[in-house]
């Protein structure tokens, strides 16, 4: 007899979404003992993965992006089936009738065999040359090559899965914390950033933002605690592993960090809660890539989760200001900076990576940069005003900024200063919001892509989003 509770992905009271199983849904009844040895799976549909024919039997290792661990089918080669030749790698597969064989002596806890009445159905077919052959070792700038087929890969499936779970865990956190997560316009007369590296819409001119930043500070006005998880868009000419055309930010803003030292505690504990609510999960193994699967120069799942483990860990975590940076670095760097101009990304690479950590690497919030270097937003440090309140973070692993944010100032006077005459009138609303009650206030932005590429250990970040987008690349679709 089939339980019909296979099907259903929530508990009891919910109602499944969809009439078939998963293979994750299977992998988690078998576990849970809601399935048992000879039960019959009426239906499923998967991918053929890998195929493996021997004297009496065919093993195939099926795939539908739901879990790292392919569900092995047995067919005995002994009994007709005129399907069986037919069977190649890459093809779309309906399963019917199958029985469930537990194996608990075997890496896998059970297998589907046949019997007499079960069916295979080719629902499609690929052609000839099929690129992802399952003895092949691939290399990901490859996979990245051919986004028709790379998420029927086992890692870029599970890549997948961990960008929806990492969201997840980060709205769960942050509402567990009282924030509220809104969505604010894509569509925009302002330039967040001030860099003019906006993309432009025909015919009222108006920009793809850059930040939701300041749609969020009118929220926040009222609702105390915001946040948004969006897209945002630079059209800026880097074409380097660490910058897109389009990303999406974590941005967030509270009426409640309105000091410094808040607001980078805030980003502080939002990273190590969200590396500790990951190696948490309980189902993460599922999650994560397969070992046996790996493409070429990629990270293991043990390796993967040594990083969330230094993340996690806050003493890999530590606080500078500017101004201490660029002493560092004129001691210990060949090429520092000038007090007053941005540290590039060698120099953040240098404190991330070799002056605090020469292993493992730090986390590195580097706090109250110059006036003159950062956008006219930001709050002018009440004992040095050649600083403002703000703080960037530097990851390890290549990936440098991470997240940046500051206190807002509210001063209207010093506000229209920074602003200036050429973008007073379109942002003269940004300016009224000081004259309506307005608290003071801050607030950060995490770039997931660079956020998800450390994580998970990707070097490049057009392979942390399902599809990217450069200025220097054509998009054909």
């Amino acid at each position: 007899m089939f339980h019909t509770s296979i099907t259903r992905t929530f508990s009891s009271r919910y109602h499944s979404f969809t009439r078939l199983p998963t293979i994750n849904q299977l992998f988690n009844n078998i576990a849970n003992k809601t399935i048992k040895d000879k039960d019959i799976i009426p239906e499923l549909n998967c991918h053929i993965q890998g195929i493996k024919i021997l004297k009496n039997v065919t093993f195939l290792d099926l795939f539908d992006g739901t879990s790292s661990q392919p569900l092995k089918l047995v067919i005995d080669n002994n009994v007709p089936n005129p399907i069986l030749n037919k069977l190649k790698m890459g093809q779309a597969i309906s399963l019917s009738k199958w029985i469930i064989v537990e194996t608990p002596d075997r890496t896998q806890s059970f297998e589907l065999s046949q019997n007499s009445d079960s069916k295979i159905e080719i629902l499609g077919d690929v052609q000839d040359g099929y690129p992802l052959q399952s003895k092949q070792k691939l290399t990901v700038p490859y996979l990245r090559s051919i986004p028709l087929l790379k998420y029927k890969t086992n890692y870029f499936a599970s890549l997948i899965r961990f960008r929806s779970l990492l969201q997840s865990q980060l709205i769960k956190i942050l509402t567990n914390q009282d924030f509220i997560m809104c969505n604010p316009p894509i569509l925009t007369s302002n330039d967040t950033e001030g860099n003019n590296e906006t993309f432009k819409t025909i015919p009222k001119n108006l920009n793809l933002t850059v930040s939701t930043q300041l749609h969020l500070e009118i929220l926040a006005q009222s609702l105390k605690n915001v946040f948004t998880i969006s897209p945002c868009f630079r059209a800026e000419m880097s074409d380097t592993g660490r910058h897109l055309a389009e990303f999406w930010m974590l941005e967030l803003e509270s009426t409640n960090l309105y000091k410094l030292d808040d607001l980078l505690n805030c980003v502080k504990y939002l990273m190590i809660n969200t590396a500790e609510s990951l190696l948490e999960y309980k189902d993460i193994d599922s999650i994560l890539p397969n070992n046996n699967l790996l493409p070429l120069n990629t990270l293991n799942k043990d390796q993967i989760k040594e990083r969330w483990l230094h993340v996690a860990n806050p003493n890999n975590w530590k606080h500078i200001t500017y101004t201490e940076a660029v002493d560092i670095l004129k001691e210990h760097h060949p090429g520092p900076p000038i007090w007053g101009e941005s540290l590039s990304s060698e120099h953040e690479k240098f404190l991330a990576e070799s002056y605090f950590d020469k292993d493992k690497g730090a986390f590195v919030l580097i706090s109250q940069y110059p006036t003159n270097i950062k956008p006219f937003y930001m709050k002018h440090c009440s004992t040095n005003d050649k600083v403002v309140d703000c703080f960037d973070m530097i990851f390890p692993g290549g990936m440098g900024e991470v997240a940046g944010g500051s206190i807002r100032e509210v001063d209207i006077d010093i506000l229209q200063k920074s602003i200036g005459t050429d973008k007073a009138t379109d942002l003269d609303w940004y300016v009224d919001l000081r004259r309506l009650g307005s608290m003071p206030r801050g607030g950060f932005g995490i770039g997931m892509e660079r956020l998800i590429s450390y994580l998970f250990g990707l070097q490049n970040v057009k392979d942390a989003i399902p599809f990217f987008r450069v200025m220097k690349d054509k998009i054909s679709f």
